[in-house]
C-alpha cells in the first residue's frame, strides 16, 4: 500500500510550523466532531477502474528504461499539412484538464517528456504500412495540440510533444475517441466541450476545438505479458487481474476516505491551523506571479494561473487555481488529522522510541545536507529541537502507521463494483 501523499506537501514547511502543538498530541483539540471509520458502504466505477488501469500501464510503459519501447515516429519536417473535421459527442463526466491527470488519487509520476522515450532505429516514414500509422485505443501516442475557444487559444490547452495513454481518458470526454483511428502526420480537428462542473471556472461548459497532430505511436496492449513486463517491479503485479484488483482497492480506499472525511468536523483552532498554510502558500504564489507575470511566454498572467505553474511543478503534479486550492489544502489536512486520530484511537500513535528513530532515520537519509543548510540542523537532537517533539510524533505516526491504519479502513468497511457503460 502506497504512504499517504498529503502528509506533507512540502518539506520546507515544517520551518513554518516548528514547535506548534505543545498539547498530548499535535493534532489534540483539532478536531470538533469525530466520526466513524468504519461501517461505510461505498461503489467503484469499473469503467473509471479499466481507464486507470491503462493509464498505469501506459505510464510506466513509458517511463522504462530496461524495456524500451519501438516507436513509430513521423518527423516534423515530414508532417502532411491536410486537415479533418472530427465531431464527436460530449458527456459531462470529464472532471481533468486538457493537460493535467484526472486519476489523483492512484495515479504515478512516471509519464515523461516525448524525449525520453525515443527508441533506437525508427523507421523511415516510406517504409510503414497503413495498419502502422492508424491509432487504436491499445497506443501510447505522442503529439502536439493546441485548444480554441472562440477561436483564441487559452491557458493550458497547448502542448507539444506530448506523450498520451490511449485508452486512459484523462482528457475530457471525446478525446479518446476522437483520435482512435487517425493517421499519424495528418492534422485533424476535435470540437469537443468541456464539462459544466469542470474544474477551470472560465472553461466550464464551453466549447472547445483542438488541432492536433499525432507523431508517433506505440501499442501497450493490456495483456498479462505487459503487465508483468512493466508493472511487477513496480506495482507487485505479474497478470491483468492482479493489476485491476490493485486499482480497484486504491479507488475503493480513496472512496471510503471521502466518507470519512465527510464525517468529521474540524475545531477552530482545526480550521486556524489549515488556514495558516494556506496563507503561506499564498505568499508564495503571490511572489511567484510577482516574479513571472512579465513574462509572457511563460503564460503567468494571472493569480490562478501562477497557482497552477505552482502547484504542477512544485507540490502534486496537478495544476489547480487557487479556489481548488484551497480546498485541496482543506481535504488533505483534515485527512491527515482524522488519520492520526484513529491511529490514537487503534494505539498506533509513535513512541518516544518512534519518534527518535524516526528523527534519525531523517538525518541519516539528508545525504545533500539540506537540514544543516536551511535550519542548521546536524544531528537527530537537533532535529527534535527544531521541529518540536509533537510535531515529529504526528509525521512519524502517519509514516509509520498508514499501512495499518488502511487496513483497518479497508477491513471495516465495503464496496460495490459498478459498471458504467
Amino acid at each position: 500500500m502506497k504512504k499517504l501523499t498529503c502528509v506533507i506537501l512540502c518539506l520546507a514547511m515544517l520551518v513554518s510550523f516548528a514547535g506548534c502543538g505543545q498539547a498530548k498530541y499535535y493534532t489534540d483539540g483539532y478536531i470538533k466532531t469525530a466520526g466513524s471509520y468504519t461501517g461505510h458502504a461505498v461503489t467503484v466505477d469499473e469503467t473509471l477502474a479499466e481507464h486507470t488501469m491503462r493509464y498505469q500501464l501506459g505510464s510506466y510503459a513509458n517511463a522504462s528504461t530496461t524495456n524500451k519501447l519501438e516507436w513509430i515516429k513521423i518527423e516534423e519536417e515530414k508532417t502532411e499539412d491536410k486537415t479533418k473535421d472530427v465531431t464527436t459527442d460530449v458527456t459531462t463526466d470529464a472532471t481533468a484538464d486538457v493537460t493535467t491527470d484526472a486519476t489523483a488519487d492512484v495515479t504515478t509520476d512516471a509519464t515523461t517528456d516525448a524525449d525520453s522515450t525515443k527508441a533506437a532505429d525508427a523507421k523511415d516514414k516510406t517504409t510503414y504500412t497503413d495498419e502502422e500509422l492508424t491509432v487504436t485505443m491499445d497506443d501510447i501516442i505522442t503529439m502536439d495540440f493546441t485548444g480554441y475557444i472562440d477561436g483564441k487559444t487559452f491557458d493550458g490547452g497547448t502542448a507539444k510533444d506530448y506523450v498520451y495513454v490511449m485508452g486512459s481518458y484523462t482528457f475530457i470526454d471525446g478525446f479518446d475517441t476522437g483520435m482512435n483511428g487517425q493517421k499519424l502526420g495528418e492534422e485533424f480537428e476535435l470540437k469537443l466541450k468541456f464539462p459544466d462542473d469542470y474544474s477551470s471556472k472560465d472553461l466550464a461548459g464551453k466549447d472547445v476545438t483542438f488541432k492536433v497532430t499525432i507523431k508517433g505511436r506505440v501499442s501497450v496492449p493490456t495483456t498479462d505479458e505487459n503487465v508483468k513486463k512493466y508493472l511487477k517491479d513496480y506495482l507487485g503485479v505479474s497478470t491483468v487481474q492482479e493489476l485491476k484488483d490493485y486499482v480497484v482497492k486504491e479507488m475503493y480506499l480513496s472512496a471510503v476516505l471521502d466518507e470519512i472525511v465527510a464525517d468529521y468536523e474540524l475545531s477552530a483552532d482545526g480550521q486556524a491551523f489549515v488556514d495558516e498554510y494556506i496563507d503561506y502558500y499564498e505568499t508564495q504564489i503571490q511572489s511567484i506571479y510577482t516574479q513571472y507575470s512579465s513574462y509572457e511566454s511563460m503564460g503567468i498572467d494571472s493569480f490562478d494561473a501562477a497557482c497552477q505553474f505552482y502547484t504542477y511543478y512544485y507540490l502534486v503534479g496537478t495544476a489547480y487555481d487557487w479556489a481548488a486550492f484551497q480546498e485541496y489544502i482543506n481535504h488533505n489536512w483534515k485527512m491527515n488529522f482524522i488519520l492520526f486520530d484513529i491511529a490514537d484511537r487503534e494505539g498506533l500513535v509513535a513512541t518516544d522510541a518512534d519518534i527518535k528513530q524516526y528523527a534519525k532515520d531523517e538525518i541519516e537519509k539528508d545525504t545533500q545536507g539540506s537540514y544543516e543548510k536551511n535550519y542548521g540542523i546536524t544531528s537527530w537532537k537537533g532535529y527534535l529541537n527544531y521541529f518540536g517533539t509533537t510535531y515529529v510524533q504526528f509525521i512519524a505516526t502517519l509514516d509509520n502507521s498508514s499501512d495499518d491504519i488502511y487496513q483497518l479502513i479497508l477491513s471495516g468497511n465495503s464496496y460495490e463494483l459498478v459498471k458504467d457503460e
